[in-house]
């Protein structure tokens, strides 16, 4: 059976962890995404981040994989917008893999109000004219 925390029950979804590997179940413990994947955060917004092989991707709760686990960090998707790591910078995609902002910031944090932060000064005007949000 698999082990769960009531802790990590969001948005009626909770991740579970049977035989090493993480998953999703609803508030019955019926299984909504199988245990497949070495990490998963519990959903925000729609979405996991969950981990294979080292690198991140997203899932919905459906189980549909949004973006493929083939980046070195993957921010909270928020705003359809989300934050990855390419080498050592930071950038923007949408959540169909869109470029939105090319990794170009040594810093970044996830979206917080209606702007990420990030380790340079710009103006918000400008920043969320070159997102669109």
């Amino acid at each position: 059976f698999p082990s769960h925390d009531n802790r990590t029950f969001l948005e009626s979804k909770g991740v579970v962890k049977e035989n090493g590997k993480f998953g999703c179940v609803d508030k019955n413990l019926n299984y909504l995404i199988k245990p497949l994947y070495n990490q998963m955060t519990p959903f925000q917004n729609g979405y996991s981040i969950f981990e294979e092989n080292g690198l991140f991707g997203i899932i919905n709760h459906d189980g549909k994989i949004i973006l493929p686990a083939k980046f070195i960090s993957l921010g909270q998707p928020a705003k359809g917008l989300v934050r990855f790591t390419e080498g050592d910078l930071h950038g923007f995609m949408d959540l169909n893999g869109g470029l939105r902002i090319a990794p170009q910031y040594e810093n970044a944090r996830d979206f917080s109000m209606e702007i990420p932060e990030i380790s340079v000064k710009l103006k918000a005007k400008s920043l969320k004219q070159q997102l669109r949000v």
